[in-house]
């Protein structure tokens, strides 16, 4: 929000202090197995050459007792501990989100602290409203792993506490006190930061502290709180029928968009890949769209499996191709290249009708449908996981009845 509000008093979890306003945050919680922090950094320190911090991207500042990450305007914004690579410890840090779309969170088990390529991440979205877990493939691309709604959002200018309790091949996350989740991990140790993505955020108060390492992964135990972060499915369901008249969560990767007589029309007759991306993420799911062509070739389809929602580079996507008589699937690389992987014949989709396309990603199989015909089944995929949205290829599409569910 581009507002702040004052802060508010939130649910204390046990042993813990309740949230404080802007600038000020209380101390940071401990862990009864533990003995002294590895690090306990509040942010004070007067010698910015003795820093543990090593910021990798992104405008990152220690300032009044918190450190900040100010530029909301990119993905993976990371400042690296510097600190040797750890398997059994728990991370915690207060956070407060601040002005952007998405959040902030930890990066952990990083095989070579310059880099993301091979890490983990647990991070919000969605405005504070989804916290989420997966990791960076070799060659620095997300993969969705998992995830938890957050009900309500935490971008409401209050501190949180976010903790990341990690035994070697597992971990298990918590929030204000309450545990959200466990991560079975691809690695069993590394490097250890923070991290944002299109968002302002405040941290304070993060510690590491080395837990023993035959301990099994503790739960968090929340004092009964008056509000709380409730683990709703594994991703938030998408749905809209554009009868609002307007275009609320979508982001425009490229084209011309607009909310026309309650459908959602692509407009531009010129240009390749032309898109519109939904917040909905997951790597098990039904999309559906309606769709219908108005002007120019019939070139409308989905992206699926998008890494990021700003760019079609590491995504999965279908079209109409052939002026409406066959629809093509394939992926973008890493580049923006288009790989194609296969196509087939279909009744002509230039008609001026509505038809309604589906696609249903599952154990890294994409099933694809066109009014209810099974077009492809378990077409393999280069992506696995990732955003979903619409498409258009040099031509007025329409589209409608937009759903996107979790399976």
């Amino acid at each position: 929000p581009a507002a702040q509000p004052a802060a508010q008093p939130t649910a204390q979890a046990a042993g813990q202090g309740s949230t404080q306003a802007a600038g000020q945050s209380s101390a940071a919680p401990t862990v009864s197995v533990s003995t002294e922090p590895l690090l306990a950094s509040t942010f004070d320190e007067t010698n910015p050459a003795k820093s543990p911090w090593l910021p990798l991207s992104g405008d990152w500042q220690a300032h009044d007792g918190i450190y900040s990450q100010r530029d909301n305007t990119g993905y993976d914004f990371i400042s690296m501990m510097n600190l040797a690579p750890q398997s059994n410890y728990a991370l915690e840090s207060k956070l407060r989100l601040g002005e952007g779309d998405m959040g902030g969170g930890f990066i952990y088990n990083v095989p070579n602290p310059t880099t993301r390529a091979g890490a983990q991440i647990v991070d919000f979205d969605n405005k504070g409203g989804f916290l989420r877990w997966g990791r960076y493939d070799d060659k620095n691309a997300y993969i969705y792993e998992g995830g938890v709604k957050i009900d309500p959002p935490i971008n409401d200018g209050q501190w949180h506490d976010l903790r990341l309790t990690t035994h070697a091949a597992a971990s298990t996350i918590a929030l204000d006190g309450r545990e959200l989740g466990q991560i079975k991990n691809t690695s069993t140790s590394g490097s250890l930061g923070l991290v944002t993505s299109k968002t302002k955020v405040d941290f304070d108060n993060v510690n590491v502290t080395i837990l023993p390492g035959d301990t099994a992964v503790p739960t968090a135990q929340a004092a009964a709180p008056t509000t709380q972060p409730t683990a709703g499915p594994a991703a938030a369901d998408f749905k809209d029928d554009f009868a609002d008249g307007d275009t609320k969560g979508w982001q425009v990767l490229s084209g011309t968009w607009q909310n026309i007589d309650a459908s959602y029309q692509q407009t531009s007759t010129s240009g390749s890949d032309l898109g519109s991306v939904s917040p909905f993420q997951s790597d098990s799911y039904t999309a559906t769209a309606r769709l219908k062509r108005l002007d120019g070739d019939m070139g409308g389809g989905m992206y699926f499996n998008m890494a990021q929602r700003d760019k079609k580079n590491v995504s999965q996507m279908i079209n109409y191709t052939e002026g409406g008589k066959s629809l093509q699937w394939g992926h973008f690389d890493d580049g923006g290249n288009f790989v194609f992987e296969g196509s087939a014949p279909v009744p002509d989709g230039s008609d001026g009708e509505w038809h309604t396309l589906g696609v249903a990603v599952k154990d890294g199989k994409a099933t694809f449908t066109l009014d209810g015909t099974v077009i492809k089944k378990d077409a393999e995929l280069a992506y696995t996981s990732g955003y979903v949205g619409l498409l258009a290829s040099n031509s007025k599409i329409a589209f409608d009845n937009i759903n996107f569910q979790e399976q």
